[in-house]
């Protein structure tokens, strides 16, 4: 019995930790995004062709292959710089986080300002942990009517 009880606070450590690490890199690949950081928002993605991204707001789109994600996000930041420099007020919060392993999927919801501009969405990714690193492998997310 003592061992079982052993294993079970070392069990809920690791998925503490895995938990706390998929926080990061969803907060971090965000922050990034807002940045204009190209190649920082890509070091938080897996180099996987089952990659996926899908955003349902105007002008959102479903992109599948991290070739084709790299791309767009490149594309999206070079034609938008001025995201660099707006005062975006970005808050990620009543995140549900169920880590399997080596993968894990992420609920959240952000509520964002962008001068005036307030807006809420519901978000969901899908990572994988490599080479000891969470990974995003899928981003989904809809903007509030």
């Amino acid at each position: 019995m003592f061992v079982a009880s052993q294993q079970t606070t070392i069990l809920s450590a690791t998925v503490a930790d895995d938990e706390a690490a998929i926080k990061t890199v969803i907060e971090q690949e965000s922050a990034a995004f807002l940045q204009c950081k190209a190649d920082k928002v890509l070091s938080y993605w897996a180099n996987v062709p089952y990659a996926s991204h899908d955003y349902t707001e105007k002008g959102g789109s479903y992109l599948r292959g991290y070739e084709v994600i790299s791309k767009a996000i490149r594309k999206y930041i070079g034609e938008h710089p001025e995201m660099a420099t707006a005062k975006t007020v970005h808050k990620n919060y009543d995140y549900l986080i169920h880590v399997n392993g080596n993968v894990a999927w992420a609920t959240f919801v952000t509520d964002a300002l962008a001068g005036k501009t307030k807006s809420l969405s519901y978000n969901a990714r899908f990572l994988e942990k490599m080479n000891g690193a969470w990974k995003l492998v899928s981003v989904t997310g809809k903007t509030a009517p």
